[in-house]
C-alpha cells in the first residue's frame, strides 16, 4: 500500500439495504424483504416486481436523469455502473453526460480536456488523488469509457475551500461576500435531517448542524450542477453517480435537483446480497461496517434495487505512506510485515528515485508503483542519514 491523506468529501454510509445495523423498514418494499434477494437479482422496489437488465434499462431510457446510488469501495458497484452508461450510450449515442460527485467543480477544465484526449494519464491521476483518494483502480474502466465514447463528464461537488469554510463556521457564519457562492439550499426537510442525524449519532458528533451544512452544501451543489447543465444541453440525459446516501430515499440530490428541473428520473440504487456479508465475508473482505439504525421513513428507498456481490480492487501492495515536506518526499510509515518492511524502507526515509528516475512528489511516487503489477520489481533510492541507499523490492505476488 502507498497512500496520502487526500481530501474525500463523502460521508460514510451504510455498506449495503442489510446487514449493517438495524433492520429494513417496512416502506423500503411492501412486497420483498431485500435482505432475501440473491445476487444478481433487480428489484421494482414499489410494485415488488423482478425485472432483468434489459427491462431495466429500458425503463432508464425513459428518464432524463438516472441516480445510481453506490458503495465507493464496491468493484462490483462499478461494473455495474458501466453497464448502465454503456447501456445509455448505446440507446441514445451523443446524447448522455456522466455526473460524479466524486470531483469538484474547479476540476471542470481538466475533465473536459480528458474527454477530449488532451490531458496525459499521470496528470489525470493526479487531479483523481487530489479530488477523491479513493483507489483509482475502482473507477478506471469507467473514466476510460467516458474518455473513449467523448461522453462528457461533469465535476459535481463543491468546492474544497468553501466546504472547509462551512465545515468551520457554519452556514450562516458565512461572511456575505462568501454567501453569494453558496447554492439555493432547503434546510426544511425533515426526513432528510432524520437520516443525517442517525449517521451523525454513530460517529459521536458533537456539532451535528456544521456535519449537515456540509451535507446539504455537498447536495445542493450538486444538484444546481446537474440542473444547470441539463437547462443548457436539452437534448442531453444525464447518469449521476453518487454515494448511495445522497441518493436513497430521493431526497438528497433528486429531490433538490427537481426543485430546479422537474423532469422524469430514475434511482437505482446498488446494495450488496446478504451472503456477501457474512461474518467470514466480512472477515475476509476487510469490510468496516456500521452500527447504526436509520429512522423509519414513509418513503421507497430507491425506484429500483440491484443487488451486487463485493469485491474489493487487487493490487500488489509496497505498505507505505508517503508525505510531501520541504519539496521532498518523506516516507511516513511502513507496515509491520510489508514488501517495504522486507525491503529495508524505513520510516523517515527520503525518497530520491524509483527505477532510475527522479520522484517529483508523493503523487509522482504513489503513480508509478501503482502501475507497477504483480511479482514486478522495482528499484528504490533513498536518502538516509545523509547517504543514499539502494533498496530492491519485488511486489507482492497474488493471493486469493
Amino acid at each position: 500500500m502507498v497512500k496520502i491523506k487526500p481530501f474525500i468529501p463523502v460521508l460514510i454510509l451504510l455498506l449495503s439495504l442489510s446487514g449493517c445495523g438495524g433492520m429494513l423498514n417496512s416502506f423500503e418494499s411492501p412486497y420483498y424483504r431485500l435482505e432475501e434477494l440473491k445476487e444478481g437479482s433487480i428489484l421494482h422496489v414499489p410494485t415488488g416486481t423482478l425485472v432483468d437488465r434489459e427491462e431495466l434499462f429500458t425503463f432508464l431510457s425513459r428518464s432524463r436523469v438516472i441516480y445510481v446510488g453506490e458503495t465507493h469501495d464496491n468493484l462490483s458497484h462499478h461494473r455495474a455502473e458501466l453497464e448502465i452508461i454503456k447501456a445509455m450510450d448505446r440507446l441514445f449515442p451523443g446524447r448522455i453526460a456522466v455526473g460524479m460527485e466524486m470531483f469538484t467543480t474547479p476540476s471542470q477544465p481538466m475533465l473536459d480536456r480528458w474527454v477530449k484526449g488532451d490531458l496525459p494519464e499521470e496528470d489525470f491521476y493526479r487531479l483523481w488523488l487530489k479530488e477523491w483518494g479513493i483507489d483509482y483502480g475502482y473507477y478506471r474502466d469507467i473514466l476510460e469509457y467516458i474518455r473513449e465514447r467523448r461522453i462528457p463528464l461533469i465535476a459535481l461537488n463543491a468546492p474544497k475551500d468553501l466546504v472547509d469554510e462551512v465545515r468551520e463556521k457554519g452556514l450562516e457564519g458565512l461572511p456575505p461576500d462568501r454567501k453569494k457562492d453558496l447554492p439555493e439550499i432547503d434546510r426544511k426537510d425533515p426526513y432528510h435531517r432524520a437520516y443525517f442525524k442517525a449517521f451523525f449519532k454513530a460517529h459521536d458528533r458533537k456539532e451535528f448542524e456544521r456535519f449537515y451544512d456540509v451535507s446539504l452544501l455537498w447536495e445542493e451543489t450538486m444538484a444546481e450542477r446537474i440542473a444547470d447543465y441539463l437547462k443548457g444541453e436539452k437534448g442531453r440525459k444525464m447518469i449521476v453517480l453518487a454515494g448511495s446516501g445522497h441518493v436513497k430515499y430521493g431526497m438528497g440530490i433528486p429531490r433538490k435537483v427537481f426543485r430546479r428541473l422537474p423532469e422524469p428520473y430514475t434511482i437505482v440504487l446498488l446494495t450488496v446480497s446478504r451472503k456477501a456479508l457474512t461474518k467470514e465475508e466480512v472477515r475476509k473482505k476487510g469490510i468496516v461496517l456500521m452500527d447504526v439504525s436509520p429512522p423509519k421513513l414513509p418513503l421507497y428507498a430507491a425506484d429500483f434495487v440491484w443487488v451486487t456481490g463485493y469485491e474489493k480492487v487487487k493490487r500488489p501492495r509496497l505498505g507505505i505512506s508517503v508525505r510531501d515536506k520541504d519539496g521532498k518526499v518523506v516516507i511516513a510509515e511502513v507496515l509491520p510485515g510489508s514488501v517495504a518492511e522486507r525491503s529495508g524502507i524505513r520510516k523517515g526515509d527520503i525518497v530520491k528515485r524509483l527505477d532510475g528516475k527522479a520522484v517529483k512528489d508523493s503523487i509522482d511516487l504513489i503513480y508509478r508503483i501503482r502501475s507497477k503489477g504483480f511479482g514486478e520489481e522495482g528499484t528504490m533510492v533513498v536518502e538516509r542519514k545523509g547517504r543514499e541507499v539502494t533498496i530492491r523490492f519485488t511486489m507482492e505476488e497474488k493471493r486469493d
